[in-house]
């Protein structure tokens, strides 16, 4: 058994074609790992929370965020108004989740409907309670993406967990030196 970290196509196809039995990904991957058109694997999967330091409450899984803003200097505001308003109604981010996304409401996670179609909704409803919203600086997803490679180079063998830490602390160091956070 493997565990994968990972986003988007590589979590999902090695989940569909039975590459390995875990993974961590988004929410809203699960949707396609486990329809029985696209995965050999459909119905064997489950969901849970990720484990806090010692407890449910510590877990710290990280929220993306949305924006739907409207220029100040807009020409038609009461529209805009009205389409943002009409874009996250309830009604319409229940049918955005009936589509494979992630809605921000816990309460459309909650939906029976949605509950019902989708085994990964009421964890993450659970999820979004304790998570953190994702860093909007540009040097986060840099960070994040040196530490998902030596992750899987541990989790492959490739390496062994002491180096690669070391390579992520160093390659964390440079990009906060390069985007001016540290001296």
């Amino acid at each position: 058994m493997a565990l994968v970290p990972g986003r988007g196509g590589r979590a999902v196809a090695g989940g569909q074609n039975d590459r390995y039995a875990m993974t961590i990904t988004r929410a809203p991957y699960g949707t396609l790992i486990n329809d029985p058109k696209l995965s050999k694997t459909a119905g064997k999967w489950a969901w849970a929370v990720a484990p806090g330091a010692h407890s449910r409450a510590d877990s710290r899984g990280e929220r993306r965020r949305l924006d739907i803003r409207r220029p100040t200097a807009s020409k038609n505001k009461d529209w805009a108004f009205e389409f943002i308003q009409f874009a996250c109604s309830k009604e319409w981010m229940r049918r955005s989740v009936m589509r494979g996304n992630a809605p921000p409401s816990v309460s459309v996670l909650k939906h029976p409907d949605v509950m019902r179609d989708h085994g990964w909704a009421p964890v993450l409803a659970v999820a979004m309670q304790t998570a953190t919203l994702e860093p909007r600086d540009a040097i986060g997803p840099t960070m994040e993406l040196s530490l998902r490679t030596v992750i899987s180079s541990v989790l492959s063998g490739q390496n062994t967990a002491k180096p690669a830490l070391d390579a992520v602390a160093s390659d964390w160091q440079r990009a906060q030196r390069r985007a001016g956070l540290k001296g």
